[in-house]
């Protein structure tokens, strides 16, 4: 496995331009319907290969920490006089496990890597729900019993909008007058 360090590195980029590309891809576009039917299958599949990719760093990780405790366990139980004691307790060996840097780097790695697991996760999650959304959307269309989407430049829109403004001014001019 890579150094600590490189890890971060690619977890970062990973949240960077992949996580983030895909979770500005989830809004749904009433308008191409049938575009985002077709891409939701390949927008999951990318969503759940980089949550794997993740997750799988995330277990390897866990298991470098515990594989380090273990060799840093068997030595200090057999060169106990090396770190000053005659017989090495548990408690003491804990704390010598504990207190080195490298497990705790890598600890301090495992939990940034298990916010990113978490995102992901969530990413992954919100593409389920799409796809259940895209679908309560066809469903509608065909039925026929969607309603109407207006394009926020049309003089519809415009009107409307003019029309609350307008009624804005009604109420608070009412307002003054039984002030």
């Amino acid at each position: 496995m890579k150094p600590v360090p490189e890890v971060l590195e690619e977890i970062n980029r990973i949240r960077e331009n992949q996580l983030k590309s895909y979770a500005e891809k989830l809004r749904i576009d009433p308008f191409a319907l049938s575009d985002n039917c077709a891409l939701q299958p390949m927008q999951y599949s990318a969503v759940a290969s980089i949550y794997s990719k993740i997750y799988v760093i995330s277990q390897q990780l866990k298991l470098r920490a515990k594989e380090m405790r273990s060799e840093i366990g068997l030595t200090v139980r057999r060169n106990p006089e090396n770190y000053g004691f005659a017989k090495i307790t548990e408690s003491a060996l804990s704390e010598i496990v504990d207190g080195d840097e490298n497990i705790a780097q890598i600890e301090r790695a495992l939990i940034e890597v298990n916010g990113v697991v978490i995102e992901a996760k969530g990413l992954l999650d919100a593409y389920e729900h799409r796809r259940s959304m895209l679908s309560n959307e066809v469903q509608l269309v065909l039925s026929g019993l969607e309603k109407p989407i207006r394009d926020s430049k049309t003089e519809n829109y415009k009107a409307g909008i003019k029309k609350i403004n307008t009624d804005r001014k009604q109420v608070r001019k009412v307002k003054r007058a039984t002030v």
